[in-house]
């Protein structure tokens, strides 16, 4: 037992030796590329601001602007001609590189010289898409003491010319020297052993503004809107993409606002045999509420390529820039005066393995929760004429001007898949279709 005692301290104390080394190896090999003020750096390529918390409001946190302020300085004083900010957009709720663009903005910092970082997770990840997306050599990090060494030590290891500049301004708590002893040793971790950022994608020079639109012409080829265009809703999305880009037959379509909130969503859909590797033509219509009180028109369309495997390495996007038209009211070509369509509930099944004898509740079908397409059966263009989401009890309903129509409900990654089913819509009458979607289960 006393031996065991034993192995247990001395592999404790060795953890210790470790932490205690690689903390002090980082301090102290960093300590001569850290400066105090504006005055003291050096002249960089660009300024990087790391991303920190942005509170309910939309606002930035003390911190967060503290190191805003920075790169505003190191802007004004000719220290360097690009900002970059990093950070996680990971959800529609919590974006932290948008509200930081519009601060700079605010303070004096044009458009044009300012960049986005959408996938900066950490820090590690941050330094890694700097180099790798960015073709960032030499920057100038804007982030807190506490930070500074990590930050500075990261890049610097990647290759890159960093240099680090401190935005202490008093909003400074004793843990964020403690998360930080252990930071570093996830640091040394990462570029031991090369870790991949989650997501990489193409090359946005820092360097040419011409390429902050990027385009994959190779893969995919929009038509309209055209980058800059002004819209208004619903839009129409026309082009070409290779077969795989979609995913039976489509497409996502989502439209931001200048805040990078998705405000519309909708789907493209293939005019023609999309199970092929050449180009396919595409038509797909998104409606968008844009808030009346936005003091921005600027947003964008992003065009996802379809993941059903949900895997990060198959994601894709082209994000096309455009400005928003003022609204018009609704008229008569709305769908919403028709007094005919369809309603049903969708549900989702086998929920058991096997059949119940006798039938069990637990395992009657479900409702499942999704979105319900329609398309017109016989127009030319086969394109998408609606999509609604269901409740909570997978009712769904749309008004539908007479016609022929095919329904799907949209599955999930693999499973459930949903059928398509074909419906003809009779003038002054609500047809009643359940759609089913198959979980796979025997």
């Amino acid at each position: 037992m006393k031996g065991i005692i034993k192995i247990i301290l001395g592999v404790f104390g060795l953890l210790i030796l470790c932490v205690l080394v690689s903390n002090i190896y980082i301090y102290t090999t960093t300590k001569p590329y850290i400066y105090e003020s504006v005055t003291e750096a050096p002249v960089a390529q660009t300024a990087l601001v790391l991303g920190a918390a942005v509170l309910a409001d939309g606002s930035l946190s003390p911190i967060f602007t503290d190191r805003a302020d920075m790169a505003i300085g190191l802007y004004q004083a000719g220290k360097v001609t690009k900002i970059l900010v990093s950070r996680d957009n990971s959800t529609i709720e919590y974006n932290e590189v948008n509200p930081v663009r519009l601060y700079l903005m605010d303070k004096g910092v044009p458009d044009k010289d300012i960049f986005l970082d959408y996938a900066g997770f950490d820090t590690y990840s941050s330094m890694y898409r700097a180099r790798d997306i960015f073709s960032v050599s030499s920057i100038l990090i804007c982030t807190q003491s506490f930070h500074l060494p990590r930050s500075v030590f990261i890049a610097r290891q990647l290759g890159i010319e960093a240099y680090g500049v401190n935005a202490d301004v008093g909003h400074m708590l004793f843990r964020n020297n403690i998360r930080e002893i252990f930071a570093n040793e996830k640091a040394v971790l990462n570029l031991a052993f090369n870790r991949q950022p989650k997501f990489l994608g193409d090359k946005i020079s820092i360097t040419d503004d011409t390429e902050k639109e990027v385009t994959k012409t190779e893969l995919i080829r929009v038509g309209s809107p055209q980058a800059g265009q002004v819209i208004s809703s619903p839009v129409t999305v026309t082009g070409q993409a290779r077969g795989s880009w979609f995913f039976e037959a489509s497409f996502p379509l989502v439209v931001v606002d200048w805040d990078g909130l998705i405000i519309g969503t909708g789907f493209a859909t293939a005019d023609g045999d999309w199970m092929t590797e050449e180009f396919v033509p595409f038509t797909g219509t998104v409606s968008y509420d844009l808030a009346t009180s936005t003091p921005y028109r600027r947003g964008a369309i992003i065009l996802k390529k379809d993941n059903p495997s949900g895997l990060p390495e198959n994601d894709d996007a082209v994000e096309i820039p455009i400005e928003f038209g003022e609204e018009k009211p609704s008229g008569p070509t709305s769908i919403l005066p028709f007094e005919s369509g369809v309603q049903g509930v969708v549900l989702r099944g086998p929920i058991c393995p096997v059949i119940q004898n006798p039938p069990q509740p637990e395992c009657d079908d479900q409702p499942f929760v999704t979105t319900v397409q329609v398309i017109e059966k016989n127009s030319s263009r086969s394109s998408l004429f609606a999509s609604v989401e269901t409740d909570k009890e997978g009712n769904y309903k749309v008004m539908l001007p007479p016609g022929e129509y095919r329904l799907q409900a949209l599955g999930g990654q693999p499973f459930p898949t949903c059928a398509w089913e074909e419906i003809t819509v009779e003038s002054d009458k609500l047809l009643i279709k359940n759609l089913s979607c198959d979980t796979g289960i025997r």
